[in-house]
């Protein structure tokens, strides 16, 4: 089986105004991928004798339509994953193939490549602290996960996350000892011992970006400041996966 490689399709980055000219709503920003892409994969079926062929396109065919995880292995041995529907599969029946079918497969991917999957901690003793996350793939990671401990020092409080010119956000409520303050960037939720703690969340005036948080390509220096509490026991950390278009 061979794999698709390369990017999807860029969005549609032009509105188009009434004197006939477009505006690039993306401006000197890198836009972003439209989903979903078409990933189609060449496959061989090969079996004992064409009754057996039969019986394996029947069983793929009855997985046309469903939704799961889809995976790729590349020549360097790496394994990134995605999610995506089966779309539909496709073969053209020869008297020769007997004990073999040539098939295309086709599915609609609705979410980037992912790759390794980090864990990246900071003791957060000082403030502020500043922790390197790593990217090698080749698009920006949207949906870490960051979980804030006090460990066995004093409760957190005052703490601001902010990263390169584009973001910044703010936490006004306190995370108590031995307890955790998790912010989901992909899914937008903030919770503090495990309850919704969102109001107490909100983007700085020097946000600019859609997203709370982007991990770049080739990395990205992510602060946190904080008025009180922290020491040697005390952590960031950072969880997410390597993104690929």
């Amino acid at each position: 089986m061979d794999v698709t490689v390369g990017t999807g399709d860029t969005v549609d980055v032009f509105a188009r105004l009434m004197d006939g000219n477009t505006y690039d709503n993306y401006g000197s920003e890198r836009a972003p991928v439209s989903f979903p892409v078409t990933e189609e994969l060449r496959a061989m079926l090969v079996a004992s004798g064409a009754n057996t062929i039969n019986v394996l396109m029947n069983q793929l065919a009855g997985e046309r339509g469903k939704r799961g995880t889809l995976y790729r292995t590349l020549d360097d041995g790496s394994v990134h994953w995605c999610y995506a529907r089966l779309i539909g599969i496709s073969a053209r029946r020869a008297i020769t193939h007997r004990t073999h079918l040539p098939l295309t497969i086709e599915f609609a991917r609705e979410t980037k490549w992912y790759g390794v999957s980090y864990s990246i901690s900071g003791a957060l003793d000082t403030s502020p602290t500043t922790v390197n996350l790593p990217n090698y793939g080749t698009a920006p990671v949207t949906n870490c996960i960051i979980t804030l401990n006090p460990g066995s020092g004093s409760a957190l409080t005052g703490i601001t996350i902010s990263a390169s010119t584009i973001s910044s956000f703010t936490y006004t409520g306190t995370v108590a000892q031995n307890t955790d303050l998790d912010i989901d960037c992909g899914a937008y939720t903030v919770e503090n011992n495990s309850s919704d703690d969102y109001a107490n969340f909100s983007l700085d005036s020097t946000h600019t970006i859609a997203d709370w948080l982007r991990i770049q390509p080739d990395g990205t220096d992510v602060r946190i400041d904080f008025t009180g509490g922290g020491d040697a026991t005390s952590s960031a950390t950072f969880n997410y996966y390597e993104s690929w278009e």
